[in-house]
């Protein structure tokens, strides 16, 4: 039995219930995370920069070579640096592509940032080398989507694939180490998969074999109630079949213990 200020709270994993008469219809502030099979309240945020860091952070990576290195994303395409684990930040300077910030991702020991249409690359090949002299603006070209650019690096093949509107990116190091300024280190292609006409990928994440891609429609988030996930085991030529929710997009994925968790609809 529960104590009286306690709530049990059964496979927190199965979701938020439309209804409070069916389930918990509205749950916030948990962590699941941390110990499998407890939830327990997260630890509350705090407020880190009044001055450096003045746009909407859409972004955070932190840089496993030199875990004390953080590095943020904003919605204007500013790039921000802490080098004591999000203590204090800095504003890069030399990336001068501007636009929205759309993705951010480490590979390689380099720094991806994702715009409208192109990723900039940051970073000499070393541990400490994602510094303000390093940048490469406009790498390459993506298609374009002018909110999301999500980025993951592979467990299965520790290649890293990128959305663009509905199409994956990905980015392969042949043969090692890679090297922006030497295409022949590195397979790039991209359009590496495509989904169908007007989907956009929001979110990525892998489930056994499969690039899980969750998707959305139209221009704001609330235009339709499409919410698909794509899976690709990355060699086909196409996608398995399609994950169907009734649902205003799919916003975010999430693999704990080989079940998938999924973010998806406005409420």
């Amino acid at each position: 039995m529960p104590k009286s200020n306690e709530l049990t709270i059964f496979a927190p994993q199965s979701g938020i219930a439309p209804s409070p008469f069916t389930g918990y219809a509205d749950v916030r502030n948990l962590d699941i995370h941390s110990i499998p099979g407890i939830a327990r309240l997260n630890n509350i945020t705090a407020k880190k920069s009044g001055t450096t860091v003045v746009g909407l952070i859409k972004w955070i990576v932190k840089n496993p070579a030199t875990p004390a290195e953080v590095y943020a994303l904003d919605d204007g395409g500013k790039v921000y640096k802490s080098a004591d684990s999000g203590a204090t930040w800095a504003l890069m300077t030399g990336f001068t592509a501007g636009g929205h910030g759309n993705g951010l991702a480490i590979w390689k020991n380099y720094l991806l940032v994702a715009r409208d249409a192109f990723l900039d690359v940051c970073g000499d090949g070393t541990a400490t080398g994602i510094t303000n002299a390093n940048w490469t603006n406009s790498w390459k070209a993506i298609d374009s989507d002018l909110l999301w650019h999500p980025m993951i690096v592979s467990k299965n093949d520790n290649k890293l694939y990128g959305g663009a509107g509905r199409y994956v990116f990905s980015l392969d190091e042949a043969p090692a180490p890679f090297v922006p300024a030497t295409a022949a280190s590195y397979t790039w292609t991209q359009q590496a998969l495509d989904l169908p006409p007007n989907y956009r990928i929001k979110c990525l994440e892998e489930l056994g074999n499969n690039l899980m891609c969750g998707t959305w429609q139209g221009t704001n988030i609330y235009d339709l109630r499409v919410a698909d996930i794509f899976p690709w085991d990355r060699s086909a030529t196409s996608f398995g079949q399609p994950i169907t929710i009734n649902e205003f997009g799919v916003h975010g994925l999430l693999n704990i213990g080989n079940s998938l968790i999924v973010l998806a609809g406005i409420e």
